[in-house]
């Protein structure tokens, strides 16, 4: 049990290993490593850069919404409606290569 005396909002508990991990429960900290003792990498904080990077299948329920706009998307499966909206929206597909056989499937 931590307990801040003064109730300062920049008072906290500080734990801190100078040769290797630390865990709480089953999280496992490795220094911007989040994961369990048997997967020490499942997400990755960083300052810069893609802030959060998560190693493996992802799943996610209810609304995912993308402050600012959405600029990368590696691969993604959807079950259910996506919805655009405000006065136009756009679909783009580009083809670096300009192969004739590549393109644009919507089945």
């Amino acid at each position: 049990t931590h307990t801040d005396a003064t109730t300062t909002a920049s008072n906290g508990l500080a734990i801190k290993s100078t040769s290797g991990f630390v865990d709480v429960e089953d999280v496992r900290f490795t220094g911007f490593d989040l994961g369990t003792a048997t997967t020490p990498t499942r997400i990755t904080l960083a300052d810069s850069g893609a802030h959060v990077t998560v190693t493996g299948d992802t799943s996610l329920s209810g609304t995912l919404t993308a402050i600012g706009g959405l600029t990368s998307l590696a691969a993604a499966s959807l079950s259910g409606d996506i919805t655009m909206t405000g006065n136009t929206a756009a679909l783009t597909h580009t083809d670096a290569t300009t192969t004739a056989s590549n393109g644009l499937a919507i089945k």
